[in-house]
């Protein structure tokens, strides 16, 4: 005799299958009505990168206004930074462009406000003063940071400023 094996599993009705796969199926508030869910658009939450385009893009046009000379210094000094960083360091990156003050100052103080803004890295406004004092973990995220910042400064600069191809064609 050969035994048959039963499908001890409940079986769903057509009725009911078929308007499952028909409509997605939304969470239900305890009323059994639909939860209401917020659109992504309503949602003000931003990625870090999108905050250090913010913050750089914000920098660079509020250096739009400077005269033709001081924009292709500006552009020249954004794009050279985050090379001078990774041939000679944070710290001495930093340290140049603080002394030199003028053009080179505003960058320091770019530099420095996103690090230093909303506590991001540091707990102060001294750039130069946390940089002698962190550890190597500390000054090595500042350093990383500040990279993936220029990076956005420097786009922005290229954009926004004039240059030397800029000048020949005015």
């Amino acid at each position: 005799m050969s035994k048959k094996r039963r499908n001890n599993k409940p079986q769903q009705s057509n009725q009911t299958a078929s308007q499952s796969s028909a409509q997605p199926s939304r969470p239900q508030s305890p009323q059994g009505s639909p939860a209401s869910v917020k659109p992504l658009v309503e949602q003000s939450v931003q990625t870090i990168s999108q905050e250090r385009a913010k913050h750089a893009l914000k920098q660079v046009k509020s250096w739009a206004g400077n005269d033709k000379d001081d924009q292709k210094a500006l552009r020249s000094y954004a794009s050279n930074l985050p090379a001078m960083v990774l041939m000679s360091g944070f710290g001495q990156a930093c340290a140049f462009y603080c002394s030199k003050g003028g053009n080179h100052g505003l960058l320091y103080g770019a530099v420095a406000s996103w690090l230093c803004d909303k506590k991001r890295v540091y707990n102060t406004d001294d750039l130069m003063g946390e940089i002698v004092a962190c550890d190597a973990a500390r000054y090595q995220l500042a350093q990383a940071e500040a990279l993936e910042y220029l990076d956005w400064l420097k786009k922005f600069a290229k954009a926004y400023l004039q240059g030397e191809e800029d000048a020949a064609t005015s």
